[in-house]
């Protein structure tokens, strides 16, 4: 598991660890009242992810909502319970014995925090049995179980990684000696400031990627994320938001920006001799590809 030491503008250290899991080799599946346990969890994670009626609608948007509020680092704070390996790059400027300093700190810190969350959570969780009478699904109820859950993992993962269970390697990296955004700055923003992207080379549907595979587990839920954002209009807008693409190159030549001499283009006619629908076809399939390729920074 690779995580990244960062040095941000005011002088801050930040930590982003890998939100990926590797490829390789399934687990074969369990069995007993654990294998039973997992089965029943892919189950529900099937109806909740696919069912589209009006009120799984309308609680995922609540769901949505309240997972806004949670620390992003979660996602790879919880491999730390099983992670073979953790190697810490980091910046050439600082030594090694200053990295594990910074990494032992952080680590210490985020025990505390989540700690703390997890006394909160696991107390709320008996008060939410009062509100199983009324009607509907104990929307709260579930969201303490599954916080304080989640919290109890982030916690074994940060006990595991502080008491040296884990071998931890630290190695500078020359990519991260540049300081990094001002401490205010998003995930996306600071790794995209690593490996060259500009905020002026994200388009509006990179940035929406970026930011939705930060904030969840695996790759098969990040795809299923952005597939339910993008098939609905009130998650994303998307013909709103083809239409300002589209307005946007309309009006640079006016402004003299160009790129490069006029070359006409033999489209293919139709039987009235119009080719409009076919030059619409093939501007909106590049440009809704949402890639770096139309100019320099993205222009």
């Amino acid at each position: 598991m690779k995580v990244d030491l960062l040095l941000t503008g005011d002088g801050r250290r930040q930590f982003y660890g890998e939100v990926q899991e590797s490829l390789g080799e399934a687990d074969p599946p369990h069995q007993g009242l654990r294998g039973w346990l997992e089965r029943e969890r892919e189950r529900l994670a099937t109806l909740w992810r696919h069912d589209d009626s009006r009120v799984m609608r309308a609680l995922h948007r609540i769901w949505d909502w309240l997972n806004r509020w949670t620390d992003p680092d979660e996602v790879w704070l919880i491999r730390l319970r099983s992670a073979a390996a953790i190697e810490v790059r980091h910046p050439t400027t600082l030594t090694a014995a200053d990295a594990s300093l910074a990494w032992a700190e952080f680590l210490e810190g985020r025990k505390r925090r989540h700690l703390a969350w997890l006394v909160f959570y696991a107390a709320t969780c008996p008060l939410t049995l009062l509100l199983v009478p009324l009607p509907g699904p104990n929307l709260i109820g579930y969201w303490c179980a599954y916080r304080a859950i989640r919290h109890l993992m982030v916690v074994l993962g940060l006990f595991r990684a502080g008491r040296g269970r884990v071998p931890t390697t630290f190695d500078p990296s020359e990519a991260l000696d540049r300081p990094t955004g001002n401490g205010r700055a998003t995930r996306e923003d600071l790794m995209c400031e690593i490996h060259g992207l500009s905020r002026q080379a994200q388009t509006p549907g990179a940035r929406e990627l970026v930011c939705t595979a930060g904030e969840v587990d695996r790759v098969a839920e990040a795809a299923d994320m952005v597939l339910r954002q993008a098939d609905r209009p009130w998650g994303l807008g998307v013909d709103r938001r083809a239409d300002q693409r589209g307005g946007r190159p309309r009006h640079r030549p006016a402004d003299g920006e160009t790129f490069g001499a006029s070359q006409p283009g033999s489209w293919h006619k139709d039987t009235e001799g119009k080719t409009c629908a076919f030059v619409s076809l093939a501007y909106v399939s590049l440009d809704l590809t949402d890639l770096r390729m139309q100019g320099s920074d993205g222009a």
